[in-house]
């Protein structure tokens, strides 16, 4: 593989949730195993409104420290991160944009 190459993934955004409930939270609001993400695994999920219709789909990703990265369509991300706002209620959950932080610049 001595022909590996750089994708600029300028399409997408990433979310960071953090905080001591990030995981209890997310657990009951979308459609996977939110336990099952740790350092080697990252998993496919989406969030769906309480009557079961697809609203966004994602890959959750660990962040290193205790939280989690969500990453998104760009266009996107604005939106979901409301929604995950609007669902967080009291919980203890920060929701961020860190997007910037994930960028690739070219070579």
């Amino acid at each position: 593989m001595s022909d590996l190459k750089q994708i600029n993934l300028t399409d997408r955004g990433v979310i960071a949730i953090s905080g001591p409930e990030t995981r209890s939270f997310l657990q009951g609001i979308v459609t996977n195993d939110v336990e099952k993400v740790d350092p080697t695994r990252a998993l496919y999920s989406a969030l769906l409104t309480p009557q079961g219709k697809f609203l966004f789909d994602f890959f959750m990703a660990d962040d290193g420290d205790g939280g989690l990265l969500v990453d998104v369509k760009r266009e996107r991300l604005a939106e979901l991160a409301k929604r995950l706002k609007f669902y967080k209620l009291r919980a203890k959950a920060e929701i961020t944009d860190v997007s910037d932080q994930f960028t690739l610049s070219p070579p």
